[in-house]
């Protein structure tokens, strides 16, 4: 078993670079971003080499790294996505909405209680509308 004490980050690029890039590869199939990837697990890595317990080889947990560093570029890419109307302005619902988010105008009136216009049954087609 490795020790932490034995953790060398002058080496890692020599001998876990191409597994980790190939790794990043596989996952994300664009180079740029592998190269971010494998980039960004180092410099963590680095940084928090303290926590490094020696329960696993230094491999193994550079990919835990690693997999941590692509379910994050995931998330990150998924919340940054577009709308698919592009510009806020042209989207369909933008006059319903102010700069906050919050509506412009209320729900249109439906012409009596709920309760009564559902015992009628002129609820369902309210409802339609």
């Amino acid at each position: 078993m490795v020790k932490p004490a034995n953790l060398d980050p002058s080496v890692w690029v020599d001998r876990y670079g191409d597994y980790l890039f190939r790794y990043a590869m596989l996952r994300l199939r664009d180079r740029s971003a592998a190269e971010d990837m494998v980039q960004e697990t180092f410099l963590a890595a680095l940084k928090d080499r303290g926590t490094y317990s020696g329960d696993s080889s230094e491999a193994t947990w550079l990919v835990g790294v690693l997999k941590h560093k692509i379910a994050d570029h995931y998330r990150r890419q998924s919340r940054e996505a577009p709308l698919e109307g592009g510009d806020l302005r042209e989207h369909p619902d933008a006059g319903h909405f102010d700069g906050v988010g919050h509506w412009t105008t209320g729900p249109a009136e439906w012409g009596g209680n709920p309760a009564d216009l559902y015992r009628q049954g002129e609820f369902l087609d309210h409802f339609r509308k």
